[in-house]
């Protein structure tokens, strides 16, 4: 049986470096991508923990006395800047997703192209092995009919 050419080989392995760099990269984004959803979450929760405090002081029946209302002025600025840095967050959000299911497409389409080359691998494998079956038989073949016309010269 012959072996597989080298170059076919050396691809495949190629492809199996190339998919384990993209399914790394793709590990990546989502990460990315998860760390910065987690950021968000955390200042929203921020900011409904504001507004609580606002809404407190308002059903107390502050913000008539100066300190209430300094307070409330400043709860209320934190609240949107808070706002301001979710709008960020999310569009950063926004961008990484897009790059995460890039990285994923690429990934995908990498171990699409490693699967079709292993199943090519494999079916040239089992075509050789067919093929030296074969011959293994026709000289079987050979070498009993030899041996079969050598016997009655003897006898």
């Amino acid at each position: 049986m012959s072996a597989l050419p080298a170059g076919a080989d050396r691809s495949l392995r190629t492809v199996e470096v190339l998919h384990r760099v993209r399914r790394i990269q793709s590990t990546k984004a989502r990460v990315l991508l998860e760390q910065k959803q987690g950021e968000v979450r955390l200042l929203q929760a921020d900011v409904r923990r504001v507004q609580k405090r606002r809404d407190a002081i308002i059903q107390r029946g502050g913000g008539l006395e100066l300190k209430d209302r300094m307070l409330l002025d400043a709860l209320a600025r934190m609240a949107l800047e808070k706002g301001r840095q979710i709008q960020v967050l999310k569009l950063q959000v926004a961008i990484l997703l897009d790059a995460y299911r890039e990285a994923r497409a690429r990934s995908d389409a990498v171990e699409k192209v490693r699967d079709r080359r292993r199943e090519d691998r494999e079916s040239l494998l089992h075509r050789r092995a067919e093929e030296a079956a074969g011959d293994a038989a026709s000289w079987r073949a050979v070498q009993e009919r030899d041996r079969s016309e050598e016997a009655p010269c003897e006898g």
